[in-house]
């Protein structure tokens, strides 16, 4: 699976032949009466993009106890001096 997170903070999934932004499902759950609220690092329960040893891929935890694998994923997000490190070290 083909993913991003785009430079605004909201995650993009290959569907077809182009990427999608995901919509968070809990704004429907909630009553929010916003029609679109996109999945991205403004929630709480979005996690932070990690290597999977064994998937050897992307791994990117969110909502519900569930877990996103890519095998291509892109964060185009600023990256910071302090984040930059965390990531090299990974």
């Amino acid at each position: 699976m083909k993913g991003e997170i785009s430079k605004e903070g909201n995650l993009k999934i290959m569907r077809g032949n182009k990427m999608v932004y995901q919509n968070c499902p809990k704004t429907i759950e909630t009553g929010q009466v916003q029609p679109y609220n996109p999945c991205g690092d403004w929630c709480p329960l979005f996690g932070e993009p990690s290597h999977c040893e064994i998937f050897e891929g992307t791994q990117l935890d969110i909502c519900e106890d569930r877990s996103l694998y890519f095998n291509e994923f892109t964060d185009h997000r600023q990256q910071t001096e302090g984040n930059k490190k965390e990531l090299d070290n990974e």
